[in-house]
């Protein structure tokens, strides 16, 4: 993804041309490097550490939210691709249910990701996975803070 938009092609300018993007790439390398794919070198799970105090919360969480949390004060975002790493070569949409945020940011996810979805062979119809928002996850922090002005997904 990043190699298109920072490519030559007209796609990539008119890309660069109407949207601002943020790129976080990897927010856990001491844990990666010790094998710990979601806990950071201490063992806590950066996945599941949003809604904790701050005195509970990692440092890696805590910039994050940091950042973001000065991006939406200034600035409406629009869409937010939490982007796990991939070892496989297919996709996992993970799409909160209107139970847990509301209608129309359902109504908006299930758009989004079927425009996404359309002729994408990395996609099949079974990994349309849905769940309810919780404040433990990034994507529930986001539905905290900015409620239907910001679509966020899980992608694994």
């Amino acid at each position: 993804m990043i190699d298109i938009i920072t490519g030559d092609s007209q796609y990539a300018k008119d890309l660069r041309k109407h949207i601002v993007f943020y790129i976080l790439p990897f927010t856990n390398p001491d844990g990666v490097q010790e094998g710990l794919s979601r806990s950071n070198i201490n063992g806590i799970n950066l996945e599941v550490n949003w809604n904790y105090p701050d005195s509970l919360t990692a440092q890696e969480v805590k910039n994050m939210k940091g950042f973001l949390g000065k991006l939406i004060k200034e600035r409406t975002v629009d869409v937010v691709l939490n982007m796990h790493s991939q070892s496989l070569n297919q996709t996992t949409y993970w799409v909160h249910r209107a139970d847990g945020t509301s209608d129309k940011y359902y109504k908006n996810l299930m758009l989004f990701s079927n425009l996404t979805i359309d002729r994408n062979p990395y996609f099949k119809k079974d990994d349309l996975k849905f769940s309810n928002v919780s404040p433990k996850y990034v994507e529930g922090w986001f539905w905290d803070n900015c409620k239907e002005k910001s679509l966020i997904f899980g992608y694994k």
